[in-house]
């Protein structure tokens, strides 16, 4: 996937802290996501729904496609050009049997792959997780789908990945920390030439994440 800034189809990527609560505005929230708000009584939710509606205010424009997500109190955003659909999804690494999860939610071969990967089986797994969570909202099918029918596997250090469509599409992990993993998917013509930016708000700033996988096809 090229990075160059001169690449026509750019494709940003914001994560919001939790400071960017504090900077959330209720007033520009829709009937429907207002009376949403009302009805979510964990604080931890309310949080979150705050922290990525004030980075959605911030950021979104009148941009053709746009997705939005939410993890451990942190919410990202992708927005991407006309003639695109675009997923995006973060996740928290936590403590979970991820061996179990994954002979349950992926493919046979993902699965056996992941128990011979000892040292970074957690952080693969979720390099997974969040790869076929993006795949799913780019190709608006449902996760159970993407978790069965998105395989990505990584032999002798280079990716592959079979997805369930013939649209033109790409995908790139990231890792912004050691704990936490993201995923960015974009399907239809405009996904053969990207050039993503990567940026952290509040305040807004350019940043450079690790790169897991890029693959496109």
């Amino acid at each position: 996937m090229p990075t160059n800034k001169d690449c026509r189809n750019a494709v940003s990527v914001w994560i919001a802290t939790a400071e960017a609560a504090q900077l959330f505005d209720p007033e520009q929230l829709s009937d429907a996501e207002r009376d949403r708000l009302t009805r979510l009584r964990s604080p931890v939710r309310r949080q979150e729904f705050c922290v990525s509606r004030a980075l959605q205010q911030h950021c979104l424009t009148s941009a053709a496609a746009a997705s939005l997500t939410h993890s451990g109190g942190l919410a990202a955003l992708a927005v991407g050009p006309p003639g695109s659909t675009i997923g995006v999804d973060l996740e928290l690494h936590r403590p979970r049997r991820h061996l179990s999860i994954a002979r349950f939610a992926y493919s046979v071969e993902e699965a056996d792959w992941l128990a011979a990967e000892t040292d970074e089986r957690a952080s693969l797994f979720y390099a997974l997780w969040v790869a076929k969570e993006a795949i799913a909202k780019a190709l608006g099918i449902g996760l159970i789908e993407a978790l069965r029918n998105c395989r990505l596997l990584r032999r002798d250090g280079v990716w592959r990945g079979e997805l369930p469509t013939r649209l033109a599409w790409s995908l790139t992990v990231l890792r912004p920390r050691a704990d936490l993993s993201l995923a960015v998917a974009i399907v239809g013509p405009a996904a053969m030439d990207i050039s993503l930016r990567t940026a952290e708000w509040p305040p807004e700033r350019d940043v450079v994440w690790q790169s897991v996988l890029q693959l496109s096809g």
